[in-house]
């Protein structure tokens, strides 16, 4: 596994309450878990994660969020060797610059 991304994705009603669909995928976009809640919190995004950790069998090496502001708080709690989701974000943007350039053929940036 190099890269995890959750998101917080998708609401749906189900006995008249709302409930949040919380997803991992890999960096192939293999879905590696689902979980359907009723609580879209700290807590939540705790046990998911945890949960998601335990199926993969360990850490990777980056999480990507949507951006909830509930996960970076869990994130600093279960994950201790991941970067946090504005670094690896940063990361991955820079790597994508550096690979169209050589795509299409620009000097590479200094």
């Amino acid at each position: 596994m190099t890269a995890n991304r959750t998101d917080g994705h998708g609401c749906t009603i189900r006995a008249g309450k709302r409930h949040w669909l919380w997803r991992a995928v890999d960096n192939h976009s293999i879905v590696l878990d689902i979980l359907i809640q009723q609580r879209r919190d700290q807590c939540a995004a705790e046990t998911f994660l945890r949960r998601v950790l335990a199926a993969a069998g360990g850490e990777p090496p980056v999480v990507i969020t949507d951006k909830l502001a509930s996960y970076p708080p869990p994130l600093r709690r279960v994950l201790t060797k991941t970067e946090p989701p504005a670094n690896a974000r940063r990361q991955l943007l820079a790597e994508w610059r550096r690979t169209w350039r050589e795509v299409v053929g620009l000097p590479p940036v200094a």
